[in-house]
């Protein structure tokens, strides 16, 4: 199994550069971050190459504020989603694939357009099938994060069969989805049957935390084994984000008996 450390989080006491220097030193197969924008990337791509660990996930992003202020006032639920969306995977895809970033990650926003469920599904829908033509000739995937609703209030998309739905609207194998683990068991339960039924074409990408306090793998309800085991046996051999809030030094929390 192969596990990405999301530096946004992991090793809190270290500077953000440093790292991704000490996930290597774990263990750790890749690293991930959230947005590009304000990030040194030149200096984050030579300590990778140094280390010889990809990133593997980053956010769509984008250095324009103006673009930044109104994606997060309308995400990709409106009519002017769509084309705001286009620009900004643009900047996103030439920056991934500079990088050498696989993925691309994007949450559907907040749920204060006051239109309709069909409006709202009909522009992200649209918004993902653009990104699908930007993407389609890349070695770039777009993985669409459902959030929970507890730690989220108000997020649009929150449960996996709503995402199922959407992505089989898109239809196109550079959009997929991000199961986070904590947030999926945070919305609905039933992991394993979710898991199973969109494995091996429609997830893209793994994000792991425990439930219910987001923290390190065994320290709360959900069963690691089993699950991984399950994932394994459905034919996923992509990479596992872990996104959990340490509770202790991150090398003496890492799940390693699963590396």
């Amino acid at each position: 199994m192969k596990f990405s450390a999301c530096v946004e989080v992991l090793y809190p006491n270290l500077p953000f550069e440093q790292r991704i220097a000490a996930a290597k030193k774990d263990g750790l197969s890749a690293v991930e971050f959230w947005s590009f924008a304000g990030k040194n990337l030149t200096s984050i791509k030579t300590i990778c190459q140094q280390q010889d660990i990809p990133i593997v996930a980053c956010c769509v992003s984008t250095n324009n504020s103006d673009y930044a202020k109104q994606f997060a006032e309308i995400g990709l639920i409106d009519e002017a989603s769509p084309a705001l969306f286009s620009e900004m995977c643009k900047e996103s895809l030439e920056i991934a694939v500079n990088y050498g970033i696989d993925n691309l990650i994007v949450c559907s926003g907040q749920d204060h357009i006051e239109h309709d469920t069909a409006y709202k599904d009909h522009y992200l829908t649209q918004s993902l099938i653009c990104a699908s033509e930007i993407f389609k000739d890349s070695p770039v995937t777009l993985v669409v994060e459902p959030l929970n609703l507890f730690n989220h209030p108000g997020t649009y998309l929150s449960r996996t069969d709503h995402t199922e739905r959407i992505l089989i609207n898109v239809n196109s194998p550079k959009v997929k989805m991000l199961f986070d683990i904590y947030h999926q068991q945070m919305s609905e339960g039933n992991l394993t049957t979710n898991i199973k039924r969109m494995l091996p074409t429609m997830i893209g990408h793994f994000h792991c935390a425990d439930v219910p306090c987001r923290h390190e793998l065994g320290t709360g309800e959900i069963n690691w084994d089993y699950l991984f085991s399950e994932i394994k046996k459905a034919g996923y051999d992509g990479y596992f984000g872990l996104e959990y809030l340490p509770t202790k030094d991150t090398s003496d929390g890492l799940p390693k008996q699963f590396f």
